[in-house]
């Protein structure tokens, strides 16, 4: 998913009339915040230049971005119940995308051979 595809369906969901530049600056501030919180580099994406290019999230997590874009929308429309629904959701997504992404770089565990146990 791209910043353009996600600003695209998140209108679709909640129309509004906020404009794609602040709507690209929170998909940007997302994708800066799950890149810390794994440990990665982040990159510095400008939007409409980088308007194209493909998001980290992928592989059943892209919906993480226009989950955002509705909370957000949700919260600067002053719809304070729809926002916290749709944040206990996103909260959720995020999680499990953390938790995939950190067994994707674990190590394959090691076999023990030759291993004696004591008995007691």
């Amino acid at each position: 998913m791209t910043i353009d595809q996600a600003i695209a369906r998140a209108d679709a969901l909640r129309p509004n009339l906020l404009g794609d530049g602040e709507k690209a600056r929170w998909v940007i501030e997302l994708e800066d915040r799950l890149e810390r919180e794994l440990g990665r580099e982040a990159r510095s994406l400008r939007w409409p230049e980088d308007g194209g290019v493909t998001l980290a999230a992928q592989g059943g997590y892209e919906d993480v971005y226009v989950l955002w874009l509705c909370a957000r929308i949700d919260l600067a429309l002053r719809e304070y119940d729809n926002w916290n629904n749709m944040a206990s959701i996103l909260n959720a997504l995020i999680d499990d995308y953390k938790k995939q992404c950190l067994r994707d770089k674990a190590p394959a565990p090691k076999q023990a051979r030759g291993v004696w146990r004591r008995r007691v």
